[in-house]
């Protein structure tokens, strides 16, 4: 399997794959996720602030992990430090489970480190407990705890 960036020809097997993702988010939170969205639409992801990386297996994508630069210290109340922050991270339904999603986390890792970001960042929907596990056994901690009442 080799991780590399994202190329327009692309975009075909990533709308699908994002497709996939967004089904299995609308599947876990459905009073969040609209059914009735456009589908994803990956050539937006070849903007300059954009960072997206594909796994691929034998000319078959199998992955993607998408993510943009973020300055913390554009808040005056914290520190200066450049973030990678992960948007969207997808793996193929029958590819899940081989290690493909670690192999990505560790690629953006490496590009991070080499761009000098001071750390990696990612949300997880707190009803994602399998994605949850997933972050937590590649290192990722909880950092912040959004709260919600509906009205």
């Amino acid at each position: 399997m080799i991780v590399r960036m994202m190329v327009s020809s692309d975009t075909p097997a990533l709308d699908r794959l994002a497709e996939a993702t967004f089904l299995h988010h609308q599947k876990l939170l459905p009073e969040e996720f609209d059914s009735s969205a456009p589908p994803p639409d990956s050539a937006d992801w070849m903007s300059s602030n954009v960072i997206c990386l594909v796994a691929e297996s034998e000319g078959v994508i199998n992955g993607y992990l998408k993510a943009k630069a973020v300055d913390a210290g554009k808040n005056r109340l914290f520190r200066k430090k450049l973030i990678l922050m992960i948007d969207d991270l997808g793996v193929s339904p029958d590819a899940r489970r081989e290690g493909t999603g670690t192999i990505l986390l560790e690629a953006a890792e490496m590009y991070a480190k080499e761009h000098g970001f001071a750390e990696v960042r990612l949300s997880v929907w707190t009803d994602n407990s399998g994605a949850i596990r997933f972050y937590a056994a590649n290192g990722y901690q909880p950092l912040r705890t959004t709260l919600r009442k509906s009205l």
